[in-house]
Parts: structure tokens; sequence; C-alpha cells
């Protein structure tokens, strides 16, 4: 895990406005100055104990506090460093991390609570991988603000969904919904109608032959496609993943298949869209025994002549 890193950067514009985006990762003076003093642990101690809440003050194990060395990088490639992010042992056994995150600017920021949420995550995320059969621990974020101006946007990450607060609140904090598809029944699923023929394909890639399960998604699909619920762009879509994923697929009784539920220019669609698929899969088969071949030390000219392939 790498160390703690600390940046240099001008001093904040005191022009810019209150929701401008500060993409610079580099901090500025003061942080400079708060991140030397809480590396002091009698400090930060003194700082938890000014700001932390009672159950948490009175839970934790302050002479066996230190610093948590942590750097992150988010999925978009912006850096976030932690300022200074204390790992506080509680004596219920858990372990607790008090985070501090400073900012320093003349204007508050609107977007700061979501700023907050997504560096915890990251934080979380990285003692997950370094601690996987441990529970998560506890974090309390802070900001420590030193504008001129009393801070004036809410620090509740709900409170930027506006009307629809509450309703959001409830759906991130409570269990997240889980769609088991391998556990709902074949009649719920087919109430689902498009989506449940997805669902459908998904749930028996692995447990329907491929004739079995192409006599129960023709009829579903004929349905959709001449009521003009739905394109062969869809449909196309889940016969390639079955193709490509039942176990015992072949071409004869796809074809075979087709014939019975489709005719005309729907049923020579679908037929093209598979020997299409099929023409795929071959390249991609040769492209793989002609790395094979490469590896193997067999003169590229020999790779061409036996795959057909150009470029080897």
């Amino acid at each position: 895990m790498s160390d703690i890193t600390f940046y240099e950067k001008p001093m904040t514009d005191n022009n810019k406005t209150d929701d401008a985006e500060d993409n610079n990762t580099v901090h500025n003076i003061h942080d400079k100055h708060l991140f030397n003093v809480l590396k002091d642990k009698a400090v930060a101690k003194d700082m938890c104990l000014a700001y932390w809440p009672e159950v948490l003050r009175e839970n934790a194990i302050f002479e066996d506090m230190h610093l948590y060395q942590t750097k992150k990088i988010s999925p978009q490639f912006k850096e976030f460093a932690a300022d200074i992010l204390y790992r506080v042992p509680l004596k219920s056994g858990n372990k607790a991390m008090a985070f501090f995150h400073i900012e320093h600017q003349s204007q508050p920021k609107k977007n700061m609570p979501l700023r907050m949420w997504q560096y915890l995550l990251l934080i979380l995320d990285e003692y997950h991988q370094n601690h996987p059969n441990k529970p998560l621990p506890i974090i309390y974020p802070c900001i420590f603000y030193t504008g001129s101006q009393p801070y004036k946007y809410s620090t509740n990450l709900f409170d930027l969904f506006g009307e629809n607060k509450e309703t959001v609140k409830s759906w991130i904090t409570d269990d997240i919904k889980l769609i088991d598809v391998c556990r709902l029944s074949d009649e719920e699923i087919k109430q689902h109608r498009l989506f449940g023929l997805a669902e459908f394909v998904l749930k028996h890639r692995f447990t329907m032959a491929f004739k079995e399960i192409l006599l129960e998604i023709f009829p579903w699909m004929k349905k959709h496609l001449e009521a003009g619920e739905t394109s062969t762009t869809y449909t196309n879509d889940v016969l390639n993943y079955v193709l490509e994923t039942v176990p015992d697929s072949d071409p004869k009784t796809f074809d075979e298949t087709v014939k019975v539920f489709f005719s005309g220019p729907l049923g020579d669609e679908i037929m093209t869209a598979a020997q299409q698929l099929r023409q795929e899969g071959m390249q991609q088969g040769l492209h793989y025994a002609a790395q094979n071949m490469l590896k193997r030390g067999v003169d590229p000219r020999v790779v061409a002549e036996d795959t057909g392939l150009k470029g080897y």
C-alpha cells in the first residue's frame, strides 16, 4: 500500500463561482499546515475528542491509533489522496477509521457530499481488497472548512436529489434489490414479457438442451415479433447468446427448428443472422489457432497458408 501523498498547488482563486469544478488534485499551503499538525497523534486524538460522536469517542482505543496509508484511483482515473486518515481500534474489537478530508476553499462546494461518498467508497473498497475476510470498518468523515463566508450548502448527500430525497435515501440505504434469475419460476419469468425472454435463456443456458430451449423461446419471439412489440435486432441478440453458450447447440438443429416457427422474410433474416454468427465464430477460431501455432514457433507463412488468414 502506498504512502499518504501530499501535493503542492497555487492558492485557490477567490473569484471562481460556487459550483466551479476544481479538477486540480494538488493541495495548497493551508492543506499542508493541517496535514503536518494532524500527523501528530496527540493532536489528531484531540480533534477526535472535539468532533467525534460520543459513542465513537467512548469506544475508541486512542493509544493504538495510527496513520492509515492509502492512495486510491477512481474508475474515472481521477486521483483521490487522503490528507489525513487514521485507523483507530475499537473496544468492541472492530476497526474504525477516522477520515479527515480537508477542503480549503474560499467558497463552499455544492457537490462535496458526493465527492466525500465517492472517496469513502474507494477507501472501503481498498480495505476490503486488503482484508477480504474481515467486516468493513466504520468511517467517520469530516469536512474541515476554513472559508471566510459561512458554509451555505448541505453536507447531506441526499439533499442533492431535491424532492426525490426520501425516495432515493430509502433505495440507497435499504437492502439492494436482488434478482436471482435461477431461483425464479419459468411462469414468473414469462410474465416479464420481452425482458423475460432474456431472463429465460440466462437461467437455462446450462440446464436445458439446445432444441428444448429453442422450442420454448421461438413461440415467445414469434408472438412479440408479429405484434410489432420488438425487432429482430433484439431476438437475434438472444439467439446469438443461445448459440454461443448452450453446450449442445448445432447449426442443423437450429435451422430445422427455425423453419417450424418462422417463414418468409422473417425466417430468412433469422437464418442469415445465425449464419453470420457461425462465420464470425469460425474466424475467431482460426485466429486462436494461428496464435497458438505462432507461439509454438511455426513459420508465419505456414500459419497463413494453413489457416487462410492474411497478416501472419
